[in-house]
C-alpha cells in the first residue's frame, strides 16, 4: 500500500466508522450481534480494493479476538461474524 493509498484508506475507514456509529445508535439491535471485545472490520459493498486492505490488516494481526464484518451497502449496514485464515 503506497502512502497515498494509506491516506485514502484511513480517510475512508474513519468516514465509515463514523457512519457506522451513527447507524448503530439508531439500530441498537445490531449492536447486540457484536461479541464483547470483537474486532470490527469495516467494508463497503463493491469496493474490493478497500475491503481487501481491511481484511489484510486483521489477517496480519496476532489478535485472538472475535472478528466481525460491518458492511455498508447504500445506507444499510449488516454485521456478520468472520473466520479469517492467516495470510
Amino acid at each position: 500500500m503506497t502512502n497515498l493509498m494509506s491516506q485514502q484508506f484511513i480517510k475512508k475507514n474513519v468516514k465509515l466508522n463514523l457512519e457506522f456509529d451513527n447507524y448503530i445508535a439508531r439500530h441498537p439491535e445490531l449492536f447486540e450481534s457484536i461479541p464483547d471485545g470483537a474486532t470490527i472490520i469495516m467494508t463497503l459493498k463493491g469496493d474490493n480494493e478497500f475491503n481487501d486492505a481491511s481484511f489484510s490488516i486483521v489477517r496480519n494481526s496476532r489478535s485472538r479476538r472475535p472478528v466481525v464484518e460491518a458492511q455498508k451497502e447504500g445506507s444499510h449496514w449488516s454485521v456478520q461474524p468472520l473466520q479469517l485464515k492467516a495470510a
